[in-house]
Formats: C-alpha cells, structure tokens, sequence
C-alpha cells in the first residue's frame, strides 16, 4: 500500500471487521436490486 494511514487501517483486526461487513452489505444490497430488476424485466 502506499498510504501508511490505509495500511494501519486494514492491518487492523476491528476494521478489518468493519470492511468485511459493509463489503457483505454491499453484496447483499446489489443482490436485493438485481432481483428486483429482474422481477420487474420479465413481467
């Protein structure tokens, strides 16, 4: 990494927590749209 701020921040095993569940949040939310957007192309 070339920020030594990012490189605390993700050697971090609480951030690390952090990034991990908002990375899964993210996933989950586009997953929600995906289907809906499909529920609402193949009517």
């Amino acid at each position: 990494m070339s920020n030594p701020n990012e490189f605390e921040w993700v050697t971090d095993a609480k951030e690390q927590k952090k990034l991990a569940n908002a990375i899964a949040s993210g996933i989950v939310e586009w997953f929600k749209q995906t289907k809906q957007s499909n529920a609402k192309t193949s009517k």
